[in-house]
């Protein structure tokens, strides 16, 4: 009799508990302030959670990306103790604020990063839908129009799906409505040059369409490149038919996820095994990253003991399972829940393992612009490259949001009619 989901999952999770490092690499553990860890159920929760991760859309305008991902120097010692300074006094240039409404009275929502004191935001009627792209100069106190949104005559009901930008452009995916008694959709994927210039419509897609974007969406080397239901295509910014990227297949498929893969910044595909996929000797596989332009790949290894990475051409942020450190309370006994089982604890690494470093955030954290780990309440973000963290604990800061691969932690609060806005990019 073949295996069900759930219990595919229960043997994932018990392999996964197997990998625990050395206790040599807890040597700041004891420190910890005790805390409960999540029952079995949240770790079930967490590794469900996974599985919609992979399908995430990373909307950085990327910098160059080199040819080959950078190799990293031996491991330090991974710590648990850090000290988090503010990130006003950190990095004073990255905390800026940007206005919650146009001159005309639309909404604006920031979405992109362009370069370390340009913004891109999207304008929206009151009805929330979006009208319009327009860059923001943080220096100046600026808005540009960029471009408008709705191009195509016969289409009605436009939602923007996707928004990327490099190579000085800003591309975007919508999908809108043939307006009729029979009404199809159609996606469309656009680009404008930034700063200025006339939009072009790159592609056009029927409902159904494999060919169509369905995830992921980069820009570089002349081209806007995306993931279709079953490969990546790509398209030159002059125009031109889509093409399918030779030599980038799905490495694994089921009914709910068909390409486990993500484009995390041009030109770099990362392709991810199936979560529910255990070797034979317990270990989970960790993927490779391939150069889409040269058809290169090189393989993602993971440190012992980490599981679940999400990878750039520098670094990776994954979860590490150990022991869990805390014995169980009495009131966890009263209250049913289970504090015995791993203690998922997020890590950074180097794309060849190296580098490995315990990252003070719960539960989660993501990889921002191949270089910052930022928790899933964006509360907390670490620079690898200099060994600061930097906190973003001020409570006038309210409902912080960020795109996992982006450079853009954006909330409101603070300054009336402004948003509060950390650009990744403008940090050296």
């Amino acid at each position: 009799m073949a295996e069900t989901v759930e219990e595919r999952l229960a043997r994932t999770m018990r392999a996964a508990a197997d990998l625990v490092p050395d206790g040599s690499l807890l040597p700041d553990i004891q420190r910890r302030k005790a805390q409960r860890t999540r029952t079995r159920v949240q770790i079930l929760l967490a590794a469900a959670a996974v599985i919609a991760v992979i399908a995430a859309t990373s909307v950085a305008m990327p910098r160059p990306a080199p040819d080959r991902p950078a190799s990293g120097e031996p491991s330090p010692a991974p710590t648990l103790s850090m000290l988090a300074r503010p990130l006003a006094e950190l990095w004073p240039q990255a905390l800026v604020q940007a206005p919650a409404r146009s001159s005309d009275g639309l909404a604006y929502q920031p979405k992109l990063a362009l370069d370390a004191t340009h913004l891109l935001l999207i304008a929206s009627d009151r009805d929330d839908n979006p009208v319009r792209l327009d860059t923001y100069d943080t220096t100046t106190g600026t808005a540009t129009t960029l471009t408008s949104i709705a191009l195509t005559a016969e289409l009605t009901s436009y939602t923007l799906e996707s928004v990327a930008a490099g190579d000085g452009h800003v591309a975007w995916v919508t999908n809108a409505f043939t307006d009729g008694g029979e009404s199809e959709m159609v996606t469309e994927l656009w680009a404008a040059p930034w700063p200025a210039g006339p939009a072009r419509r790159l592609a056009s897609f029927a409902e159904g369409d494999h060919e169509g974007p369905s995830s992921s969406l980069v820009v570089g080397g002349g081209s806007v490149a995306w993931t279709g239901i079953e490969h990546v295509h790509s398209v030159p910014l002059t125009g031109g038919e889509p093409r399918e990227i030779p030599g980038i297949t799905p490495i694994g498929t089921s009914d709910l996820v068909v390409t486990n893969g993500t484009l995390s910044e041009w030109p770099w595909f990362q392709e991810i095994p199936d979560f529910l996929d255990v070797r034979p000797d317990g270990t989970i596989p960790s993927g490779k990253l391939t150069n889409i332009v040269t058809g290169q790949s090189f393989p993602i290894r993971a440190a012992a003991g980490v599981a679940m990475l999400d990878c750039g051409p520098q670094w990776c942020v994954g979860r590490v399972l150990q022991p869990n450190p805390v014995a169980p309370s009495p009131s966890d006994h009263a209250s049913g829940s289970e504090a015995e089982g791993p203690w998922d604890r997020p890590v950074i690494q180097r794309l060849d393992g190296s580098g490995l470093q315990f990252l003070p955030m719960s539960p989660t954290a993501d990889l921002m612009a191949d270089r910052f780990a930022v928790s899933m309440s964006a509360d907390r973000i670490y620079d690898p490259h200099s060994g600061q963290l930097a906190s973003l604990d001020d409570p006038a800061r309210q409902g912080a949001s960020h795109s996992p691969g982006g450079s853009l932690i954006y909330g409101e609060g603070g300054v009336p009619g402004m948003w509060w806005v950390v650009n990744l990019k403008a940090i050296a």
